[in-house]
């Protein structure tokens, strides 16, 4: 079961995700998030054409008390919640915009309240730059759930880092018998990276696997395929597990018809860069980019069509 978003909210007489239940620590995780902003989240309930989300208000988790009361309509804290209906449910999804003039209080546990939806808890953090963001979405609907292209599912890591290998290079030359000339057939140059999501409740590991289910995703601002997962449990708190993720570089650079020597690839500080036989163009028809997981484009031997990037997956003319 993919999970739609990264921010879970339960209505009224469901139980709240495993982090919040009494056999879990005594301190429930809370999410971290910006203080303008919510993190994207998406509703559902049985479809209504006339019955409208009517209030919203951030509360503090431990007593309740109300912090903030939002409006779904305008207002002086606009939370712009987008609704969309499929069928027999209606889904209403807001993607992380910021709230105007919002200033949540940090360093205690909230928790956002949508008419009958009770988040999760979650901290308000005034510093982000100490986390590394995670985003993955995907450019269709995923296991029925129509939340629609571009619903950025995001995670804040704390002290999270990319850890990056040296960069690997695939090398295949052919010699012609006669001449002695040799040609580069095949070369690319990518590289791995791994990070550790420390620590979190279980449903937040669920989701960040079930991100190599998406199509695009995102580390640090840098586009990035997930390759390999691993969890492991945390001590004797059964809702906390620790996430060893492997990602690596969705753009490829690959050449073709080179003439050996290749020219020396500068990959200082481990960012590929499309060099060409000598030149520095990355438009010159030996190359193109390559997602690892897609066809190449039709016209790819045509010097003025390249891929574009980094979300895209069609090619377009320069």
């Amino acid at each position: 079961m993919l999970n739609p978003h990264t921010f879970p909210f339960a209505a009224a007489g469901r139980p709240l995700p495993d982090a919040e239940l009494p056999a879990c620590a005594e301190q429930p995780y809370s999410l971290p998030a910006p203080a303008d902003r919510f993190l994207p989240f998406c509703l559902t309930r049985p479809a209504n054409p006339a019955r409208r989300l009517d209030c919203a208000r951030v509360v503090r988790a431990d007593t309740g008390a109300v912090l903030v009361t939002l409006s779904l309509t305008g207002g002086t804290y606009p939370l712009d919640v987008e609704k969309r209906t499929d069928g027999q449910t209606d889904y209403f999804l807001y993607y992380g915009a910021i709230v105007p003039g919002l200033s949540l209080p940090c360093g205690i546990p909230l928790r956002l309240v949508v008419d009958e939806f009770t988040s999760v808890r979650f901290s308000a953090i005034a510093d982000l730059s100490g986390y590394l963001l995670l985003e993955w979405y995907h450019d269709g609907p995923l296991a029925g759930i129509p939340y629609g292209a571009g619903m950025r599912q995001r995670l804040y890591v704390e002290a999270g880092a990319l850890r990056f290998g040296p960069p690997r290079q695939d090398i295949e030359e052919t010699q012609d018998k006669a001449t002695g000339t040799k040609r580069t057939d095949f070369l690319a140059l990518t590289r791995t990276a791994t990070f550790t999501v420390p620590p979190a409740a279980s449903y937040l590991v669920q989701a960040v696997h079930a991100a190599r289910a998406h199509r695009y995703f995102e580390a640090g601002g840098l586009p990035l395929a997930v390759t390999d997962t691993k969890q492991s449990d945390f001590g004797t708190d059964v809702c906390r597990w620790t996430l060893d993720v492997t990602v690596e570089d969705v753009d490829v650079l690959v050449a073709r018809g080179c003439p050996a020597p290749l020219p020396v690839l500068d990959v200082a500080p481990y960012t590929p860069r499309p060099y060409v036989c000598g030149d520095t163009s990355d438009v010159a028809p030996d190359w193109q980019r390559k997602h690892p997981v897609e066809t190449e484009c039709e016209q790819d031997a045509a010097p003025e069509w390249r891929r574009k990037v980094p979300f895209e997956t069609q090619c377009e003319p320069l």
